[in-house]
């Protein structure tokens, strides 16, 4: 039984970001606003098991990942990331930049590799 990704880790893996970028992100969408955030990889690990981030750290989870804040439903934490279950990013309104890198990303590894 292959076991299913949370949408947090399968939104970062699509945009080929490590854990650890994806905590920088969210510490720099904080420091942008003079803020200081507590993330770190540990955070994001309970984040993806189960525990809900608070609604200002998912403002910062979505600025992180190209994402315009006003996609935020706090209250339907992961449901508000665009992926499909896949973990491919959806062409829309909210995700064309981010859509966009995938398909270059993709494309770039097909090229590269030798049939």
């Amino acid at each position: 039984m292959e076991k299913r990704r949370h949408p947090l880790a399968a939104a970062r893996i699509a945009l080929g970001m490590t854990t650890r970028e994806l905590v920088a992100g969210i510490q720099a969408a904080a420091a942008r606003r003079g803020l200081r955030s507590g993330t770190d990889v540990a955070r994001i690990r309970k984040w993806q098991r189960g525990v809900r981030p608070s609604e200002e750290s998912q403002v910062y989870i979505a600025e992180a990942l190209g994402l315009p804040a006003d996609i935020v439903r706090a209250d339907d934490w992961p449901n508000w990331l665009p992926l499909t279950a896949d973990g491919v990013l959806p062409l829309g309104p909210h995700s064309s930049v981010p859509a966009l890198r995938e398909a270059l990303r993709t494309a770039m590894e097909r090229r590269t590799s030798t049939s």
